[in-house]
């Protein structure tokens, strides 16, 4: 399992990396989730 940061910092390597393996994962679904993640945390 990839860390979040990771993903973040190396998002384009990670979709080479899931494409070159077959595996299909939506990664721009899953930014636009921890960028609301994010935003959620620091309203509080």
């Amino acid at each position: 399992m990839l860390d979040i940061k990771f993903i973040r910092e190396n998002l384009d390597l990670v979709k080479a990396g899931a494409q070159k393996k077959g595996v299909t994962v939506d990664l721009d679904a899953l930014m636009r989730a921890d960028d609301r993640r994010r935003e959620l945390l620091w309203t509080c």
